[in-house]
């Protein structure tokens, strides 16, 4: 599956980029609602999602699961830049 090979290559950069963040992978089945309450149960601040229309345009989204902030979209390879901004704010 593309996604998931798309979901295997952007954690494995995120980790050689930034040591400093706890990135957890999830590629359970499930809904989409499911699989946003485990992240939400993991603690994590914030949730990637990346579905084939995500991988087809090259995006991921960042959804903020302790704040109010907006999800944003970001290309791949501005995808660590992001996040850094996001926790450095």
């Amino acid at each position: 599956d593309e996604t998931l090979k798309a979901a295997f290559l952007l954690v494995e950069r995120l980790r050689d980029s930034n040591a400093a963040l706890n990135i957890e992978m999830n590629a359970g089945g499930g809904s989409f609602k499911s699989q946003m309450k485990r992240a939400d149960r993991s603690g994590a601040d914030v949730a990637l999602i990346l579905g084939e229309e995500e991988v087809a345009s090259q995006t991921v989204a960042i959804k903020p699961l302790r704040d109010n902030a907006e999800q944003v979209s970001v290309e791949w390879s501005g995808l660590s830049d992001a996040l850094a901004r996001f926790f450095d704010s």
